[in-house]
């Protein structure tokens, strides 16, 4: 998709979109903020651009990030389901 020969829109606008509500659900379940963390950001930005990727043939998908925070007491982050409503 791209409106007036821009081809960001649609593309990083829905990557944004998707790495905000992934952040956000990670942030209600475990009360850590991803986006103030640069390498779990990186980590995250890849994860949404493999989801975006998925839902283009799927109608959902699974975000699964072992050890995103670094928290020891907890060794894999929980999945976040992703489906194209909810973005």
């Amino acid at each position: 998709m791209s409106i007036n020969g821009n081809t960001h829109l649609g593309g990083d606008d829905f990557d944004e979109e998707l790495i905000n509500y992934l952040a956000e659900e990670f942030r209600k379940q475990e009360g850590i903020d991803l986006r103030k963390d640069a390498m779990a950001l990186q980590r995250l930005k890849e994860a949404a651009e493999k989801a975006k990727i998925e839902l283009s043939n799927a109608m959902e998908t699974t975000v699964n990030l072992p050890f995103i925070h670094g928290r020891p007491e907890r060794s894999e982050a929980p999945s976040i389901h992703d489906h194209p409503d909810k973005v």
